[in-house]
Order: structure tokens, then C-alpha cells, then sequence
């Protein structure tokens, strides 16, 4: 027989290696095959590890936070298909079990990590004791598992080769290499990745198990896919009992072997009996009968059991074999005896010859060499043949020891071992072997593991092993608080394990006075405080506390306010008993002045004042006594006043007569009031008088008529336009018809003029007809209609020639020649009509209605927008580039608003002279240039996009762009404003926290006069009611000068400070190595300068402005005075450049800047000195004209809203600047219009306004002098870092 291989796994040591068959029992072999003592080990170990994971008890409840699920409805579905086939729930005692721990939170355990397993991890589940463990941990578990084997067989030590198997870590079934879980599969193995739901058992797919049931019947498992084993086979079969005697029976397939308890009375092994066993499984036990039975040989008779009837005696045989001289030397044998062995061919002891001889005679030796194999196997025998055994050999050899290491030669019998220990590794792989000349099979360790155990509490016991250890098989029991609910845990998850929930009552004595506490269950902690009624006897009253319990409640008490920092204590936790609170129990009071009964609180129940009117009657009868609820002291009755009620000091109330508007002279008093004295002045019939007329005679309506006659002459007119003869009088002029005076009447071109009585009049009579010159002025103005007309279509079909031409021209390479002489006819055609055209020009009539029929013509068509007059609710544009840009002709500027052109050619050459500067200087000018250029398109956009802050509107200029929106010259107003003031405050080498607010200081001082001079002359327009910009000076906004100031600062903080962290140099106006950084820093500040202006208005302007309704003009001021202190303690402060010299070297492009700041206020001193602003029209986008009572909502920094009106109340508006004195008949624009015509008004006051921008160039010419001439000169733009001082400052110090 083929020995079995020695299982090395060292997992399966003390596993039985014979298993025993499932199935069948036997009872004849039942002490036959008693358990070894190995398997008992095992079997006792087996024990402690199922009841280390056993998690749960008859009532275990979850003390997970899962919410446990419907496990009796989810089984009962599991198992419908089972019972409904006929299966016993006896039969499904151990699969339930498996099923009611899997919906049971925290039952399952992994035994690997010695943590829950949740209902939604991937699991792997055993097919020999069903146990769950994660998935990733049982990959983990197989794969060192199968390296430690790979490694102890690649090891030096020559290691006899078994395959490579892992095992279950808890019932060791051995599994193959390919059995390696490799993904997540329900129970059944049929789903990949079983998702949870809540109606199934977790890990499971739904569907039927369909296992093969064991023992193996041919049928498959019925219920649903479930964890643990599969139940008995609930089929019925026909089957007979053991024996066969009976007829087939109807039972379960899973009990289908049975007993029919009759005499088995099969034949037994002897032959001679029959079992007398009731029915029963298997072979028949052996005949229990005894007889007398004879031995092999016949010569002795013993009493033995009939089941073993062969058996030897101890006798020789000793029978004279055929030979003749030797006898049988067998032991009790039967039959005859073998022949003599020495009659048989013999050979020599060497075995090299052979010898035929009488059993009489010894087999003699040759002569030849033995050459026997010695014992060490590598040498022959070199005696001659001889009948005794080989000696050993004797050869000298060299032999190499066990270890290998060393070699000697020695006599070959003779074994060498060496004197060096072996180094390498037991199996533990941890401890050395420190055998002598060790020969690679090294012992295994015997030293004890002692390693900690996953649950942190025990030690392993086991012998010195590689990979994991066994899990701790010891358990922990986990209580209630009452300790009557318990749960058992394995090791190591008690303090990871909350406590089970406990049914039973709390059994805590109670803190308070009450005899027990209400009825709770079992807890951790404090019990919940006493919500039962106080009930204890008042001391003040006859009630009892109505409260709940209050003699036990926890106060905090604050510990003694500590004289160090070290004393600090918390505040201590104390239960106290604490007084019953004021008794509620309603009572009945009466209030003093006797007006209501109502229930009090006993603690509250005295008299007092119910703070109504005390409602007496007073002494004057009109009013009553007003003073609250109070005792009232000698009324006569209960209705009259008292000696302590109120004096009536009152007016007199009482109802005037009808058309009085004046009050009774007298206080208030009984009976009715005296007739009025007061005097009226009225106005006669006439108007022309107004007398003085008592209130009470004007009341008398018979007397009004006399007394508002005046017996003057009427000052009225009749109709036909003579004065009226009657003295003054009420109603129509009368005897109109008498008047007898002249009229002058006209034709109907108003040419001829004639005098007519008022009669003729009257009459109609009076006509003037039109005569031949009449007729002649209107052929003449149709004839000048028709020429004007034709001048038109001339100029359209000219235009039309030229575009034709000029496409050709671009378009076609041919016929060049004929296209010139066409150009140039066309030419020549449109010159001549020119000429036409500015000769009929000197005709008045003709030039005014052309102008006419021009204007009207071009703004129905959209044309021409620049018309006096001109209205439109929206525009078109003709594509993008018409929105983004319009270019228009500047004559028209130049006419109607010259002072407008002078102020865009003053910021042009100012931007001019600016950038020439910046380019000139170099260093980071350029960059500061082109950031405040980005700064100002920003701001200018964000205006025009954001509702709440669109509240100006520019006036047209020859280049504007954005929709009608943004002047060419506003792009360069940023630069003249704030470049300007940055080259002047840059020379006063202010730090970061002042420079920014000097700056916008700065950018103010050369915004004024443009503020006070350009609004009144329509270059803008603001919104007329909006709360953010009502707050004016000269139409000016206090709040324009706040945005130049922060704005500005804003720009400027971000322009320095980004730099200080992004670029590089050697100095603060240095520019950096890469132009990339210094453009990035210009674009940063461009677009943080507004979000950053627009925060410096919460701290000062929203709170005071919107909030406390503070005047915008203070809120600017408190700016002014914090950043003069600011610039003043900067300025103040020691500076590094304090000792040194100052080199006031003046570059020459500073000169530019001079000549520019000239140019500017000049420009602005002298517009209010030569020009009147009555004399100015502005043309386009304006405040739209609607609606006066609609408003819209403006939301502030504060979440307040306030209201604006949304359109232009173009008959009720406060800008005090415009009017509509230069439109046709003085009328308005229409509703709805948002391009339409303003017109300007002369200056209150012109002396005031020249004297206040004349004050501003002063003082503006003084502080920028002495930036640019007193202070550190331009050298500043181009110093480095000085690094030495700052190595002086430290050697200071």
C-alpha cells in the first residue's frame, strides 16, 4: 500500500488525519473506533473556540447602531418553500440559528480581526462549519499562509515537498491554492456582489440555495440562499427497513434508513448462527457465541468465541521431514510439512557458487574474493569468502561533516561531525538553531510563542510559530448596569461593545424626597431627574407645592473669582435641594378702583392697580378721569369723580359748527362754546382785494355774497378779449354781448391784417382771404419742398454710385479704366450738387425747413441721433462693432456742447503726458500705468452692469464706446487722476498703511473742480433720486468724492502689497526680472481696486448713512480727518532717509505731469469765466422718463432696503442743473424715452463758483509743488534696497 504523505501545513497538527465518514452509523464499530487522544485535543479545542464566537443568547438584543431588522417575517419567507414541502421546523433548529445571527448587529465576528462584521462588508463564508469572515482578511489569511509554506520550502533546509494548502481558521479544512477567494459571492455562489436589502438576509441573493443536501440523496436544497448548513432533505421516498423484512415504508429522505426492531436473523461469519440483533444498520456484529475449537496442527481443543474459530497453538511441529534427518521446525501448522531446505541448490557464503549436496553435509566456501557491500555502502569485502559476517570498513577516506562546512579524512566506517553550531532559522523563523554540525533537518522550535494575542489581553500559548497567531478562544460578558442582561463578547470587544439594552426596572434609590422614582428601565449613569409633583407644605400658604420635584437637581456653582491664573478652577456640579418656587394657585382679587375680578396667583394675590382708566366722570362732564386704577376718595357716587381724580386741564373739544377751523378760546367747560371771534382774510369776487371778515359772519351764508364784494371795477375779460364793465361780482361777466371795441384779424398765412367791432365778430362776418402774393409765398415753399426732395434722392443715389464703384473697385481686376471715369463723373456730379445745395442754403426758409425735414427724417429713421429734440425708447445697433464703438462728427459736439470737447482734450493730453512719463521713467511706472488703465475700465463697467450703482449716465462724445456708454477721455481720466497723485505721494516715501489714503487725498484734490465744473455743464447727468448720491454739493454727490478716496487707496494698497509677495526686487519701484510677475501685479490691483473700494464704505459711510441717517457730507468728513491723522503720523514718524540728505533732483518728464495738472485746472478755472452753461445741450443716454409713482428697491450693506424712484418724473425732479428750455415749445421728452435732449442753466451764482475752483487750483498748485519740489525728488523711483542701514539698526540694538 502507498503510504500517505505527512501533512506539513502547520495549521492542521493536531487535526485527526483519518476523518471519519459522514453519513452511516455503525454501532458495531462504535469502540472500535474510539476517538484517539489527539482528536479529543482537538476536539476540546474546537469547543473553546465555538464558545468564544458564539455572540448571542435566547433574548439577545443588538447593541449596534444598525437598525435591527424583521427577522421573523424575512425566515419565515426563507423557509416557505421547505415547510410547504413537508420539511419539520425541527429540522431547521441549526440553519435558523444561523439566519436569526445574521440579522442580529454585532453577532458576527471575524475571526481574524476580531471585529463586527457589518451587514453590508464583502464576506467569505466556509463550506464546512459555515463561519463568516471578511473577504479581504480571508486573502489575507490564504495568502501568507501559502508564503509561508513557499518559503520553508525554498529554505536551505531541504524540506520534503507537499502541496501547498490554507485552511479555515476555525475548523482547519484544507483548501486548495485555486480556492483563494478572489470576490464577494452570496451563500448560494451564484450572485457576484449580493446587494443589501432590507427584506433578505444580509449576503444573501434571494434566490433558491439549490446545494446538493448531504448526505448526498440526489436532492437539492429548497430554501432561499441562507447562511449555516443546509436542512435535512424534506422529500418522501418509499424505503424497507435494515433487515428488508418489512414492506417499503413512505418517510423523508433525511431519515429514509430505519429500523423495524424484529430479529435481524441474517447468517452470520461462523456459518452456524444468525444475528439475534433487532433490525439494525450495516454488517452484523460479530457471532458473541463460544464453542470448543481445535488448533491448526490438531493436538489441542480450547472453548473460544465462534466468530474466530482459526488459531495457533505454541507447539513445534517437530515432525521427521522427508529427508530422513531433520525434523519440521514450523509452529502449529496444518497440512503436511514443507521439504528439507538443505536438500535444495546451495550457494557459497559469497555467493558466487552453487553446490548441489545432501542435506547432511555444510555448504563449503571458495577461494575467491567475498566482495560483499560493507555497511557504509561504498566499499566491497576484500577477505576470501567466509561463512561469518563482514568486519567494518576500513578505507581511509575524506568525509565532509554534516553541516558541510568542514571535511577530514577518517576511516570510512567512521562518522565526523564538526564543532560549529547551525545559524540557521527553526520554522518560527525567529530563534536560531545552535545545533552542532547540524545536517539541515534543524528541530522544530520548542520555545513558547508569548506573543500578544488581537485582543490586546492574553498571550499566545502556543508552541514558536510563523504567521498569526490562533484567536483568543476566551470571552467576556458584558452587562446592564443591574448586571440581570448579559451578553457574551470575545476577548478583547468589551470596551468596543455597548452595553445591551435592559428590560428591566431601574433599581437606583431615589435622590429627592419621594418614597421611589418613577418607573424606568435600566440605564448607565445618572437617572433621568424626578418629574414627580412636589407636594410638600407650603410655610407661607395653605398649598401644597404643585411643582415638579425639585429636592434633587444638579446646580452649577461657580468657583471664587481666582487673584492668579494658576487658581482658575472650573465650576463645580452639586446636587442641591432648592425651596419650592412662588405658590401659582389662581385666587380671586378684586383691583382698588373696583373695574375687574380676576384670578391671581396665591403668591401675588393682593389689591392692586388692573392699570385700566379709571373712567369717572370729571367736573367739566366732557372727559373722564384717565389716571390708572386707584382708590378713589369722596365720590358722591360711583360714577362721579373723586376728591384725588384728575383735573381736567384739557381744551375745549367740543365739535365747532360747520366750516370753523379755529378752537374755542375758553378750556373745556360745560354747555355750548361762544360764537367764533376770529378774523378771516378772504378775496373778493375780483382778486384784487382780500378784507378782513369775523369768523362767525362769514359762516352766515345769506351775508357772503355782500361781504366778498369789493365795488371795484371787474378785472376779467370777455371772450372777445375786452375788459368786463360790472363792479366785482361772483360767476360769468354778464352783458357781454354789448361790447362794441375792435379786433384785429388776419389771413391764414398770417400776411394781411384788418380791424373788425366785437359784433362783426359775433357774427362771424369778419374773414380776411389770402390775395395773389399769398399765393405766390406757398408755390414758392412747395417749390422749395420739391427741391429739397430732390436734393435727397441726388444724395442717396450718389451714395448708392459711390458704394457700387467702390465694391467693383475692390472686387474686379477688369475694366479699371472705365470704373475711374465713372468715380470721377460721380465726383464731379456730387460736387456740383454741393454747390447747389449751399447756394439754396442762403435762403432762411429754405435752411429751416431743411433742417427740419433732416431732423425729423434722420430720427425716424435712426439715423442721426444728435437732433435737438430727438427721442428714442431704445437704440439699434447695426451688429457688435456698432454697440462696441461710434465714431461721430465732432462739428456736432462743437456746437452744441464746446466746453464738453475742452474737457476730453484736457484728459487726453493729460493721459498723454502720463504714459509718456511712465515709458520715460521706466522701472515699474509703466506697470502702475497700465494697472490704473485696467482699474478705471473696471470700475467704469461695473457701473453700467450692476443695478444699484448705475446712477450717472456721460454725455456723447465723437469716440464712445460700449453701447453709447464709456467716453474715449474716461479711460484717461484714471490715469490723470490717480498716476498723478501716486508720482507726488510716492516722493513723500510714506509707508503701505498711509501712502494709499494719501493717494486717494490726492486724487480728490484734482477731482473737484472737474466734479463742480462738468456737472453743471452737462457732461454727465446723475440719477435724480437715488439715497446713495442725494446728499449734494454744487449737484455734486458727497459720495463721489468717498469713491475717488477709497477707490483710489484700494487700487493703491493692492498694487504694492501683491508685489511684495509675488515679484522679486531689489527695491520698491525696481521692476522684477519677469515682466510676467509686474503684469500679473497691474492686473490684481485692476480688478481688486473696486471689491476693496467698495468695502471701505461699510465701516464709516452703511452704518451712519443708512442706519443713524447721518448727512453723506459728515460721513465724508470723518474719512478726511482719520486719513489726514493717518498721512500726519506717518509722516511724523523717524524715517530711514531722516539723516540723510535730501536730494531734491528733479527729473524733466515731471514737467509733463506739471504741465498737465496746468492744463487741467486751467481748463476747468476758465470754462465758468467764457462760457455759459445755459448755452450747452447734451444729447443722448440719460435717466429713463416714466411714470413718477414707481420705485424700485435698493438693497444696502446692512440688509436695509430703501427706495428710488425707477424712472425720471420728467415734471418733478430735484436736478436743479437741466430743464427743457431749448425743446420745442419748452416741452419734455416723452414717457419711456431714454435718449433725449437736456438742457443746461445759468449759475446761481457765477462769482461763487470761479472764487471756489480759483480756492481749489491754489491750494492744489501748493501741495502738489511741494510733493514734486520739497520732498525726496525722483530719486525714489529708482533707489534700491538699503541694506545697510537696516545692518546699522541691528548693530543699535
Amino acid at each position: 500500500m502507498a503510504t500517505r504523505k505527512k501533512d506539513t501545513n502547520i495549521w492542521n497538527k493536531n487535526r485527526n488525519s483519518n476523518k471519519s465518514s459522514v453519513g452511516k452509523f455503525n454501532p458495531a464499530n462504535q469502540n472500535v473506533n474510539s476517538p484517539t487522544p489527539a482528536e479529543q485535543k482537538f476536539k476540546e479545542a474546537q469547543g473553546k473556540l465555538q464558545a468564544a464566537i458564539r455572540k448571542h443568547v435566547q433574548d439577545y438584543e443588538s447593541s449596534s447602531e444598525e437598525e435591527e431588522l424583521e427577522s421573523e417575517n424575512i425566515i419565515d419567507g426563507i423557509v416557505k418553500n421547505y415547510t410547504s414541502t413537508g420539511g419539520k421546523n425541527e429540522s431547521l433548529g441549526r440553519t435558523k440559528a444561523f439566519l436569526k445571527d445574521s440579522f442580529l448587529s454585532g453577532t458576527a465576528t471575524c475571526l481574524i480581526c476580531i471585529s463586527r462584521i457589518k451587514r453590508d462588508a464583502e464576506v467569505w463564508n466556509c463550506n464546512e462549519c459555515y463561519c463568516v469572515i471578511h473577504l479581504n482578511c480571508i486573502q489575507r489569511w490564504s495568502k501568507d499562509t501559502i508564503y509561508q509554506q513557499k518559503q520553508i520550502q525554498e529554505s536551505p533546509i531541504q524540506v520534503r515537498q507537499v502541496t501547498l494548502t490554507w485552511c479555515c481558521p476555525k475548523c482547519r479544512r484544507n483548501y486548495q491554492i485555486e480556492d483563494i477567494p478572489d470576490r464577494y459571492l452570496c451563500f448560494c455562489g451564484k450572485t457576484k456582489n449580493p446587494k443589501l436589502q432590507p427584506f433578505l438576509v444580509p449576503h444573501s441573493c434571494g434566490e433558491i440555495c439549490g446545494k446538493s443536501l448531504i448526505p448526498t440523496c440526489g436532492h437539492k436544497c429548497l430554501l432561499l440562499c441562507h447562511p449555516g448548513p443546509c436542512p435535512p432533505c424534506p422529500v418522501t421516498i418509499a424505503v424497507s427497513c435494515y433487515c428488508g423484512s418489512q414492506q417499503p415504508v413512505t418517510r423523508r429522505c433525511s431519515d429514509k434508513e430505519w429500523s423495524c426492531g424484529n430479529r435481524c436473523g441474517k447468517l452470520l461469519s461462523c456459518q452456524k448462527h444468525s444475528c439475534s440483533e433487532p433490525c439494525h444498520f450495516g454488517t452484523c456484529k460479530p457471532c458473541p457465541k463460544k464453542s470448543l475449537q481445535n488448533c491448526m496442527c490438531k493436538t489441542n481443543r480450547k472453548l473460544r468465541d465462534c466468530a474466530t474459530p482459526e488459531w495457533r497453538c505454541d507447539k513445534i511441529c517437530n515432525k521427521p521431514l522427508s529427508c530422513g534427518n531433520h525434523n519440521c521446525s514450523v509452529i502449529c501448522h496444518d497440512g503436511a510439512c514443507d521439504p528439507c531446505p538443505l536438500t535444495e541448490v546451495r550457494s557459497c557464503p559469497c555467493g558466487k557458487s552453487k553446490y548441489q549436496l545432501p542435506c547432511t553435509e555444510e555448504t563449503p566456501t571458495c577461494q575467491d574474493t567475498c566482495e560483499k557491500i560493507l555497511s557504509c555502502g561504498l566499499h566491497t569485502c576484500n577477505q576470501r569468502c567466509h561463512k561469518e559476517t563482514c568486519g567494518v570498513c576500513l578505507e581511509i577516506v575524506e568525509k565532509a561533516c554534516k553541516c558541510g562546512l568542514h571535511s577530514k579524512e577518517v576511516q570510512c566506517y567512521k562518522p565526523y561531525s564538526c564543532e560549529t553550531k547551525c545559524k540557521r532559522m527553526k520554522d518560527c523563523n525567529k530563534h536560531p538553531c545552535n545545533k552542532k554540525c547540524c545536517d539541515g533537518n534543524c528541530p522544530p522550535c520548542e520555545k513558547p510563542c508569548a506573543r500578544t494575542l488581537n485582543c490586546g489581553n492574553h498571550k499566545c500559548t502556543s508552541v514558536c510559530h510563523r504567521g498569526l497567531c490562533y484567536p483568543c478562544n476566551q470571552t467576556e460578558t458584558v452587562t446592564c448596569r443591574c448586571g440581570q442582561t448579559k451578553i457574551t463578547v470575545p476577548c478583547g470587544r468589551k470596551h468596543k461593545t455597548k452595553p445591551p439594552k435592559c428590560n428591566q426596572l431601574c433599581t437606583v434609590p431615589p435622590d429627592c424626597h419621594h418614597e421611589a422614582r418613577e418607573r424606568h428601565k435600566c440605564h448607565f449613569g445618572d437617572c433621568p431627574p424626578c418629574r414627580q409633583i412636589c407636594s410638600k407644605q407650603r410655610l407661607n400658604c395653605n398649598h401644597l407645592c404643585s411643582f415638579t420635584c425639585h429636592s434633587a437637581v444638579m446646580v452649577k456653582i461657580e468657583a471664587q473669582k481666582p487673584s492668579m491664573p494658576w487658581e482658575q478652577t472650573e465650576p463645580q456640579i452639586e446636587r442641591k435641594s432648592l425651596p419650592c418656587p412662588a405658590c401659582e394657585e389662581p385666587v380671586t382679587v378684586t383691583c382698588l378702583g373696583g373695574h375687574e375680578t380676576s384670578d391671581w396667583p396665591c403668591h401675588r394675590a393682593v389689591p392692586s392697580s388692573c392699570h385700566r382708566p379709571c373712567g369717572r366722570s370729571l367736573k367739566c362732564e366732557n372727559h373722564i378721569c384717565t389716571f390708572s386704577c386707584h382708590v378713589v376718595e369722596n365720590a358722591p357716587d360711583g360714577i362721579k369723580a373723586g376728591k384725588n381724580c384728575e383735573v381736567c386741564e384739557s381744551p375745549c373739544t367740543k365739535e365747532r359748527p360747520e366750516g370753523c377751523q379755529h378752537e374755542c378760546p375758553k378750556p373745556c367747560h360745560p354747555g355750548p362754546c361762544p360764537p367764533c371771534k376770529q378774523m378771516l382774510r378772504i378775496r373778493c369776487h375780483c382778486g384784487l382785494n382780500q378784507p378782513y371778515v369775523a369768523c362767525s359772519e362769514w359762516l352766515v351764508l345769506e351775508k357772503r355774497e355782500e361781504i366778498k364784494c369789493c365795488g371795484n371795477q371787474c378785472p376779467k375779460n370777455f371772450e372777445c378779449g375786452h375788459r368786463c364793465r360790472t363792479n366785482c361780482h361772483s360767476g360769468p361777466c354778464p352783458n357781454s354781448e354789448l361790447c362794441r371795441r375792435k379786433v384785429k384779424v388776419t389771413c391764414k398765412c398770417k400776411r394781411l391784417k384788418k380791424e373788425f367791432s366785437c359784433e362783426l365778430m359775433r357774427s362771424n362776418v369778419a374773414k380776411v382771404e389770402c390775395d395773389e402774393v399769398c399765393a405766390q409765398k406757398k408755390s414758392e415753399e412747395r417749390r422749395l419742398q420739391q427741391i429739397v426732395s430732390e436734393q435727397k434722392r441726388r444724395e442717396e443715389e450718389l451714395r448708392n454710385e459711390k458704394e457700387l464703384a467702390k465694391y467693383k473697385k475692390l472686387f474686379e481686376n477688369k475694366k479699371k479704366g472705365r470704373e475711374r471715369r465713372l468715380y470721377d463723373e460721380i465726383e464731379e456730379l456730387d460736387k456740383r450738387l454741393n454747390d447747389i445745395f449751399e447756394s439754396l442754403q442762403n435762403i432762411y426758409l429754405f435752411r429751416v425747413i431743411v433742417r427740419l425735414h433732416a431732423g425729423l427724417q434722420a430720427a425716424m429713421n435712426n439715423e442721426d441721433l444728435y437732433i435737438v429734440g430727438a427721442e428714442f425708447t431704445e437704440l439699434k445697433y447695426d451688429g457688435f462693432w456698432d454697440w462696441f464703438v461710434r465714431i461721430s462728427d465732432i462739428r456736432i459736439f462743437l456746437k452744441n456742447e464746446p466746453t464738453y470737447l475742452i474737457s476730453q482734450l484736457a484728459f487726453i493730453l493729460g493721459g498723454l503726458a502720463t504714459l509718456f512719463h511712465a515709458i520715460i521713467r521706466g522701472g515699474r511706472l509703466p506697470y502702475l500705468w497700465l494697472g490704473i488703465l485696467i482699474h478705471g475700465v473696471v470700475v467704469e463697467c461695473m457701473c453700467y452692469i450692476l443695478p444699484d450703482i448705475d446712477n450717472f449716465w456721460h454725455s456723447q462724445t465723437p469716440v464712445i464706446f460700449l453701447g453709447r456708454r464709456l467716453p474715449l477721455h474716461i479711460m484717461f481720466l484714471y490715469p490723470c487722476f490717480i498716476y498723478n497723485s501716486s508720482i507726488g505721494v510716492a516722493k513723500m516715501r510714506l509707508p503701505l498703511w498711509a501712502e494709499p489714503l494719501a493717494v486717494g487725498l490726492g486724487v480728490v484734490l484734482i477731482d473737484i473742480p472737474y466734479d463742480i465744473i462738468s456737472v453743471n455743464f452737462l457732461h454727465w447727468t446723475w440719477h435724480d433720486t437715488d439715497p446713495n448720491i442725494a446728499d449734494r454739493h454744487y449737484w455734486v454727490p458727497w459720495n463721489s468724492y468717498y469713491f475717488h478716496t477709497t477707490f483710489a487707496a484700494s487700487f493703491t494698497f493692492w498694487f504694492h502689497f501683491t508685489r511684495k509677495y509675488i515679484c522679486n526686487s531689489e527695491g520698491k519701484w525696481v521692476p522684477d526680472k519677469s515682466r510676467f510677475k509686474e503684469i500679473l501685479c497691474s492686473i490684481i490691483p485692476g480688478v481688486l481696486g473696486t471689491p476693496g473700494g467698495i468695502l471701505l464704505f461699510l465701516p464709516i459711510y452703511h452704518p451712519l448713512h443708512d442706519i443713524f441717517k447721518i448727512h453723506s457730507e459728515v460721513t465724508y468728513f470723518i474719512l478726511l480727518v482719520i486719513s489726514l491723522l493717518i498721512i500726519w503720523s506717518a509722516d511724523r514718524a523717524p524715517k530711514q532717509y531722516a539723516n540723510e540728505k535730501k536730494q531734491q533732483s528733479v527729473h524733466w518728464t515731471t514737467f509733463l505731469l506739471i504741465f498737465h495738472l496746468i492744463v487741467h485746472y486751467t481748463s476747468f478755472l476758465l470754462m465758468p469765466v467764457f462760457f455759459n452753461p445755459e448755452d450747452e445741450i447734451a444729447i443722448g443716454l440719460k435717466e429713463p422718463i416714466g411714470p413718477c409713482n414707481e420705485h424700485v428697491p435698493i438693497q444696502t450693506a446692512f440688509g436695509m432696503t430703501l427706495q428710488k424712484r425707477k424712472y425720471l418724473c420728467a415734471t418733478d425732479y430735484d436736478e436743479k442743473y437741466f430743464d427743457w428750455h431749448c425743446l420745442p415749445n419748452n416741452k419734455p421728452p416723452s414717457i419711456g424715452s431714454q435718449w433725449y435732449t437736456a438742457c443746461g442753466v445759468p449759475f446761481p451764482n457765477r462769482v461763487e463758483m470761479i472764487v471756489i475752483v480759483a480756492l481749489i487750483c491754489f491750494a492744489a498748485a501748493t501741495i502738489f509743488g511741494n510733493m514734486h519740489f520739497g520732498s525726496h525728488g525722483d530719486n525714489v523711483f529708482s533707489e534700491k534696497a538699503d541694506t545697510k542701514l537696516s545692518s546699522k539698526k541691528i548693530k543699535k540694538h
